[in-house]
């Protein structure tokens, strides 16, 4: 695997998981880890973060 495959991976990854948290947080679910719930605010930096890393990464693959 090369290095453009690999970014775009992670790209294509990083899209997915922040996807998914976002759409947790327009429907409000809950999502809980054993006992402990996991907060909406958690799931909102994992979608800036995540969408952070898969434009960066989206456009390391397409220049490399």
């Amino acid at each position: 695997m090369n290095l453009k495959s690999f970014l775009f991976l992670i790209a294509m990854i990083f899209s997915a998981v922040s996807l998914i948290h976002l759409v947790r947080i327009v429907l409000n679910t809950d999502v809980m880890i054993g006992s402990w719930t996991i907060p909406i605010w958690m799931s909102v930096v994992v979608v800036i973060v995540g969408a952070i890393i898969a434009c960066k990464s989206f456009k390391f693959s397409k220049n490399n």
